[in-house]
């Protein structure tokens, strides 16, 4: 997992906490928590290699830096990104 998708998953956290659902923030919260601890091991870092990577990527494709950083991530580690969104789907079929 790519520390961008940490960042991600914290901000959907906190834009559940924000629009008044505190419980289901903080049931969230807390498997954000287990999930990052149980797999800290294994969490990707933004590298230089990742973030020169992102700067091809985005050249063309300017927009969602925090889809194209996880993209980069993925290519330097061989691994495939799942995602809903369509413009980071075909940046990875042309460039990963």
């Amino acid at each position: 997992m790519s520390v961008i998708t940490m960042s991600e998953l914290q901000r959907g956290v906190e834009l559940i906490h924000h629009r008044g659902d505190l419980a289901q923030a903080q049931h969230l919260r807390a498997w954000l928590d287990e999930v990052t601890t149980r797999y800290q091991d294994v969490i990707l870092p933004i590298t230089k290699e990742v973030a020169l990577s992102c700067g091809l990527m985005r050249a063309p494709h300017p927009h969602n830096p925090l889809g194209k950083l996880i993209a980069a991530t993925a290519k330097r580690h061989r691994l495939t990104v799942i995602t809903r969104n369509e413009e980071t789907s075909q940046v990875c079929r042309s460039r990963c």
